[in-house]
């Protein structure tokens, strides 16, 4: 009996899921066709898009070497489909909101079990207008920056009652996630951070277990290569003034603090 309605709550479960995916879908996709209008920004990675399938092969977003280009790839994808056009740009940043939906779910049903997992998912797709309005609007990935640091984030999670293949496994697709998140975005660093003391945790509770320790230091040159780009620009970035000044002003550190 307890089977059966392990069973039906999984159900349930799975069902209130995909509606809350399919209702940030069509949330979406109406706030792109009704009340949404290209900017310099979004249509900026339009442009890359475009250019991508021209030839080109952009490593960051045109004038922001902190920006990788993994939406601007995106859209020249969904642009080989669909054409070019401003409602079928607007999915390079829908779709990546949707999986980062799901992928939060499983994050905090991990966490703190499926009742919260499931009020998660729908919390995000049905969320405030800020976070609607950034992921509907291509403004250069940061839906794939929050899909890839929420994914780093679980797999962390995941892996401390995990061995052998499976162990190895998560820390590589981890590290992965972490570099490409990285990569694109440092605001990935929210789900980063708690991820790389989690990771710190497992070790040291590890350190006298090679078979567990190891998987984890040999992710680490998957998360170099992931993130490389990244950090070759950070010193082209780093070097001008003007972007240390503006970076570090109280009242710009203040104002991210406050969004976030």
């Amino acid at each position: 009996m307890r089977r059966v309605d392990d069973v039906r709550e999984g159900r349930l479960e799975g069902a209130a899921v995909a509606a809350a995916v399919a209702a940030g879908f069509l949330l979406r996709l109406a706030y792109a066709r009704y009340a949404y209008c290209s900017t310099f920004d979004t249509a900026t990675v339009g442009l890359m898009g475009l250019n991508i399938l021209r030839g080109e092969r952009p490593l960051f977003f045109y004038g922001q070497r902190y920006f990788g280009s993994l939406e601007a790839w995106l859209a020249a994808g969904i642009f080989r489909w669909l054409g070019p056009s401003e409602e079928s740009l607007a999915l390079a940043a829908i779709l990546p909101s949707l999986v980062w939906i799901w992928a939060t779910w499983r994050l905090v049903r991990q966490w703190a079990g499926p009742a919260a997992g499931v009020a998660a998912a729908w919390l995000l797709a049905v969320p405030s207008w800020i976070v609607l309005h950034y992921t509907t609007g291509t403004y250069g990935g940061y839906p794939i920056a929050f899909l890839m640091g929420t994914i780093a984030l679980w797999l962390c999670l995941r892996i401390r009652d995990l061995d052998g293949v499976a162990l190895r496994w998560h820390a590589a697709a981890a590290a992965i996630s972490a570099g490409l998140a990285i990569w694109t975005h440092p605001i990935s660093a929210a789900w980063l951070l708690p991820g790389a003391a989690l990771l710190a945790e497992w070790g040291w509770r590890w350190r006298r277990s090679p078979r567990r320790l190891l998987p984890l230091l040999a992710s680490t040159p998957l998360f170099v290569a992931a993130s490389l780009p990244h950090w070759v620009a950070a010193k082209d970035v780093a070097a001008r003034p003007e972007v240390a000044r503006w970076a570090l002003q109280p009242a710009q550190i203040l104002a991210n603090l406050r969004g976030l």
